[in-house]
């Protein structure tokens, strides 16, 4: 994770010396110049990130089948390490009674139904979801190297996405796919579409970014480092990467997390740029769509209207 990081150091005080915005320059600290009685928290806080991402292909011994990856133990070992400073993991109670409506409505409705179901089932979809009603107080370097982390792996997933999506026209798609052919199914979680053609029966796949686990994960990752980008340092050369990346996915998933957040971001944030450079963007795919096979990825996003 070092070098990730020393390159957000590099970007962003070359940002600084520009005379970019200063706040934006302090972003330059890595995990290394965060004060150690910060570094517990922060570890708290990327260890889910890297469940989700790096991880999120690898199974739990003997759970494989269930879709069960490392994500899962990793977030609830991120819980135990914010227990030890005393008093930095807490209930927000916002979100903890939220929690409990959903709960109690998912029981409910099961209940009255009538029919036969899952108590297990239901025991892990709530222990999924009760990490998110727990906070952690951090202080503002904690943020920003959390966020440049994550910038900084969603810059190497988009590469290995764009590189997976160019090199199956070179080589074979098993070794563009290498954890779907050569890990051992044992270490690998099943039920997830994760090496899928672009249409059913092509030869060409939908980029995943190698470790996310289906290309709809790879771009909702994706739309979720363009918000944050543009949030924040906005560098025009990683939102082109990213978007790209999104493109070779071939999922919709993520442009539509994009049409919900951007118009949000736009008007709080007052970013009219982005919309003129969401139209670029768009005049560009409309130019390019049938040497990218858009018309796949048009028809997949008019499947969230169909029934």
């Amino acid at each position: 994770m070092e070098p990730l990081n020393q390159a957000f150091r590099d970007d962003t005080g070359r940002q600084a010396r520009a005379g970019g915005n200063p706040r934006r320059g302090q972003g330059a600290s890595g995990i290394g110049h965060v004060a150690a009685n910060d570094r517990l928290v922060l570890w708290m806080l990327l260890l889910p990130v890297l469940g989700a991402s790096l991880f999120s292909k690898f199974a739990v011994p003997g759970v494989r089948a269930d879709g069960i990856g490392m994500g899962f133990p990793l977030i609830y070992l991120a819980v135990i390490i914010g227990t030890l400073p005393p008093g930095s993991l807490r209930l927000e109670p916002v979100r903890l009674a939220f929690f409990c409506l959903m709960a109690g409505a998912i029981g409910g409705f099961t209940v009255l139904q009538g029919e036969h179901f899952s108590l297990p089932s239901l025991a892990l979809l709530m222990l999924l979801h009760f990490p998110y009603v727990l906070y952690v107080a951090g202080g503002e370097r904690v943020l920003e190297t959390l966020t440049g982390t994550f910038l900084n792996l969603a810059v190497m997933i988009a590469f290995l996405g764009l590189c997976q999506y160019a090199l199956q026209f070179l080589v074979p798609a098993a070794y563009v796919f290498p954890l779907e052919n050569f890990l051992p199914a044992e270490w690998r979680v099943s039920g997830f579409n994760m090496q899928a053609p672009i249409t059913y029966g092509a030869d060409l796949y939908r980029a995943n970014g190698v470790f996310m686990q289906e290309p709809s994960f790879f771009s909702q990752f994706l739309a979720i480092a363009v918000l944050v980008e543009l949030a924040g340092p906005s560098r025009l050369w990683r939102l082109g990467l990213y978007f790209l990346a999104i493109v070779a996915s071939h999922s919709g998933t993520g442009l539509v997390i994009l049409a919900a957040g951007v118009p949000l971001l736009v008007i709080a944030r007052r970013r009219w740029d982005v919309v003129a450079a969401a139209m670029i963007a768009a005049l560009l795919l409309v130019l390019a769509g049938p040497q990218l096979h858009l018309e796949h990825l048009v028809a997949r996003i008019g499947e969230f209207g169909s029934e």
